[in-house]
């Protein structure tokens, strides 16, 4: 099921609601697994994520002595490490899941965090005017190459504060220990302390 509008062989086998279920399976398995599953003990599922978001804020923190300087952080991975991230900065958000309420259709897994998924972070030097005193460093967050807005951010622009940032994400940036948070639970251990 590659090509939309094509049918061969392989995808005569399946009708379009036993693709349905396939895919809706697929998005419940990761949703569990990897996004913001509140029966997963102290929300392991996205906190393991935590030195991927670190990664991005020490390329920041290198950064902010030059002035006028942009930079960008990328990271290109599978869906098991990028929707734990998206769902620790919030971008993935479904409500809780019960057997009363499935899956809402915009939690598509194939569609938040395909195969190819990519996240970027820029940080930029910005103001809000011509006065020098107005002058902060802003962030913009790109999911599979489209702008998105961090929630923590409320109503800001797609520029969000880094200030606003640190200060949301402290726990995760400062608190939270890989080890302890994992307790040997996590599938990688990319970045841990140990």
């Amino acid at each position: 099921v590659m090509l939309p509008d094509t049918t061969g062989m392989w995808c005569s086998l399946l009708d379009r609601e036993s693709l349905d279920a396939l895919n809706y399976a697929e998005s419940l398995d990761k949703y569990v697994e990897y996004g913001p599953n509140p029966l997963a003990p102290e929300n392991v599922n996205y906190r393991m994520s935590m030195n991927l978001l670190r990664h991005f804020f020490d390329a920041f923190q290198t950064t902010l002595p030059s002035t006028g300087a942009s930079i960008q952080s990328w990271v290109f991975a599978h869906a098991e490490t990028t929707l734990p991230l998206l769902t620790l900065l919030g971008v993935v958000q479904p409500p809780p899941l019960d057997s009363d309420s499935p899956l809402p259709d915009d939690f598509k897994a194939a569609d938040i965090a395909c195969f190819a998924t990519n996240l970027v972070a820029s940080l930029h030097e910005c103001s809000a005017s011509d006065d020098e005193s107005t002058k902060f460093f802003g962030v913009r967050f790109y999911v599979n190459e489209k702008e998105v807005k961090i929630p923590a951010c409320g109503d800001e622009q797609a520029v969000c504060k880094l200030e606003t940032l640190q200060e949301e994400f402290h726990d995760a940036l400062v608190e939270w220990d890989y080890d302890t948070v994992c307790q040997g639970s996590c599938a990688c251990s990319w970045g841990s302390s140990s």
